[in-house]
């Protein structure tokens, strides 16, 4: 799970990369990336775009889906979908199921059916436990 908040720079998303590279390694088959944009969150380069679509499609079926939760209203939101859907449209040989959701609950339960949930509501909570956690971002004046 990745909570994305603020710029999406090269390392918290090497992080990230490495992080599902362990899941999917640790769970081949079987693994499940939820990905929660936040409104605040800020579009990445087109390099990272590009490395993102890799990393996805790059794990082939050992990674079975992708639930991406694009947070916000309105045009924002939209604009945001429409450029995650134009990169997934590029992910020509990619093996995982991946679709976009306006919740972490809606998310898990598309998932759900690819991946082994105990719990749609523990993971819609545990998602909001570790946005708790997370330091907010600097506000400037």
């Amino acid at each position: 799970m990745v909570i994305w908040r603020g710029a999406v720079t090269r390392f918290p998303f090497e992080k990230q990369r490495a992080g599902l590279a362990g899941v999917v390694e640790r769970y081949p088959n079987r693994a499940g990336f939820l990905i929660v944009i936040e409104p605040s969150a800020k579009p990445p380069s087109d390099e990272l775009r590009r490395e993102s679509t890799q990393m996805l499609a790059g794990h082939g079926q050992r990674l079975r889906c992708a639930g991406i939760v694009v947070e916000g209203e309105r045009f924002g939101a939209a604009i945001t979908r429409g450029v995650l859907s134009g990169m997934v449209l590029l992910m020509l040989h990619r093996k995982a199921n991946i679709s976009f959701f306006a919740t972490a609950r809606l998310a898990a339960t598309w998932m759900k059916g690819y991946v082994e949930i105990a719990s749609v509501d523990a993971l819609a909570s545990t998602v909001e436990d570790i946005r708790a956690r997370i330091l907010p971002q600097e506000t400037t004046r």
